[in-house]
């Protein structure tokens, strides 16, 4: 049960990290609002705001590859737990 558990704690936060990449590379403006209404971490969305949309979208980019490692890593983890990857004795 704890293994379950483990795996699926896991693979949320690693799906939650590539799904806020998504939202950002997809809506910058959108993602922008939500943190400045709920978390005031960034300034509010004026007209043309390229640069801060632009920002965004890097860092979007950056926490997909971010969650996609993560993914990668967690697989060969569970394969070298069954003994089936490249990790395995």
């Amino acid at each position: 049960m704890r293994l379950i558990s483990i795996f699926v704690l896991q693979l949320i936060g690693s799906l939650g990290v590539v799904g806020l990449g998504v939202w950002g590379v997809a809506h910058p403006v959108n993602l922008q609002r939500f943190l400045n209404d709920n978390f005031a971490l960034l300034p509010a969305v004026e007209r043309r705001s390229i640069v801060t949309s632009t920002l965004i979208r890097v860092a979007g980019i950056g926490l997909i590859l971010l969650g996609s490692i993560h993914l990668r890593s967690f697989r060969d983890e569970i394969a070298a737990f069954f003994g089936f990857g490249p990790f395995s004795r």
